[in-house]
């Protein structure tokens, strides 16, 4: 978070993640991430750099900020702000952000945005589509048109389970929580709006 604080506000999570740019264990500056990810960071951050990499490419994190030098297979790729040392390196073949776990099929066509995802793919003998964002419950997803469950993946990603063969999957986020909190807020407001008025009286 320290970080981040030296750096354009335009990197924060909370404003590029707005513009599409996906963030990975960077401390929740946005404060959006699940207790699996928080374990999955806690467990990188005591490790060494090198030792990092792997987990962050199977992750598909590109990039890394910090202001820590770092050592290959990271690559500088920027200076952010040169009093405090905070630099963008490149880590190079990181996996896609969307994959068959097994390796044995492949991703035909793919959408995606922060919040959803619609792809075609070839699932090989059948397995996990892999996709790099935090898991949460409120996930949705859906194989060929039906609902299935999504799983946790690799300690925080979002796998959803397809059979052999070529399918289109979709994963969404669940709109229940968002309506139900609208709806406390207009039930509250009223509720607040009928106590002024009864005062007044």
């Amino acid at each position: 978070r320290e970080v981040f604080r030296r750096v354009a506000p335009e990197l924060w999570a909370v404003s590029g993640g707005q513009s599409g740019i996906p963030y990975a264990f960077d401390r929740d500056p946005d404060g959006s991430y699940s207790d699996d990810d928080r374990v999955v960071r806690k467990q990188l951050d005591d490790a060494s750099w090198e030792q990092r990499a792997e987990p962050l490419r199977r992750s598909s994190v590109r990039y890394v900020v910090t202001d820590d030098a770092l050592p290959p297979p990271y690559r500088e790729a920027a200076v952010l702000s040169l009093p405090h040392h905070v630099r963008l390196y490149a880590l190079d073949d990181p996996a896609p952000t969307v994959r068959i776990g097994s390796g044995r099929g492949r991703v035909i066509s793919l959408e995606e945005g922060p919040a959803w995802l619609k792809a075609d793919v070839d699932a090989g003998p059948g397995g996990l589509v892999v996709w790099s964002r935090t898991h949460f419950a409120a996930w949705r997803a859906q194989v060929d048109g039906r609902p299935v469950d999504a799983t946790l993946v690799e300690g925080h990603l979002v796998g959803v389970p397809v059979p052999a063969g070529t399918h289109r999957v979709e994963v969404g986020w669940a709109r229940g929580p968002l309506f139900a909190g609208i709806g406390l807020s207009f039930v509250g407001a009223a509720a607040t709006l009928g106590l002024r008025r009864g005062r007044a009286g």
